[in-house]
């Protein structure tokens, strides 16, 4: 079992059946433990005004609670919480369509997960770890030439021209 945190509340979660927030720029999965992401459903569904503010209330306190600055968490909670403001002041208006949620269900459902041959193995994670540290000895090598270059370039200026 996969263990990884919300990235909204920081709880630890099973990464293998948790739902997924949105992805970052390298394919890492955002994941959600159950409580937010029942206030992410509630926020996006609520029949009434005062259910999504409060989901989104608690988002919000949430977020600052823990000082959370994952950009890419912000920016898609950022969207989503947009629409639901704007969708409960539709709903407080009188003026929301409830036949776009039917629609939006339809649209919604199991393509979001992510496909099998876009999630990282331990074996992939294991050869990403085995290239950072060849890597590493490698910039240290480099690193050590440079130096020696420097120092045998320093000692012949200094023997040819002071000495």
């Amino acid at each position: 079992m996969k263990k990884g945190i919300c990235s909204i509340c920081h709880k630890e979660v099973n990464t293998e059946d948790a739902p997924i927030l949105t992805m970052g720029n390298f394919g890492t999965p955002r994941y959600l433990c159950d409580e937010c992401d029942e206030l992410l459903v509630e926020a996006t569904t609520g029949k009434s005004y005062e259910e999504i503010s409060s989901a989104c209330d608690k988002i919000s306190k949430t977020l600052a609670a823990i000082s959370n600055d994952d950009e890419v968490v912000l920016e898609e909670l950022n969207g989503i919480l947009s629409s639901a403001a704007q969708r409960a002041k539709e709903i407080s208006l009188g003026t929301y369509d409830f036949s776009l949620d039917e629609n939006l269900e339809e649209a919604t459902g199991e393509e979001e997960d992510i496909p099998e041959e876009l999630k990282e193995t331990e074996e992939d994670r294991a050869l990403d770890e085995k290239e950072a540290k060849t890597n590493k000895v490698i910039d240290t090598i480099i690193s050590w030439a440079a130096v020696l270059i420097l120092v045998g370039a320093l000692t012949f200026f200094i023997l040819k021209f002071v000495i």
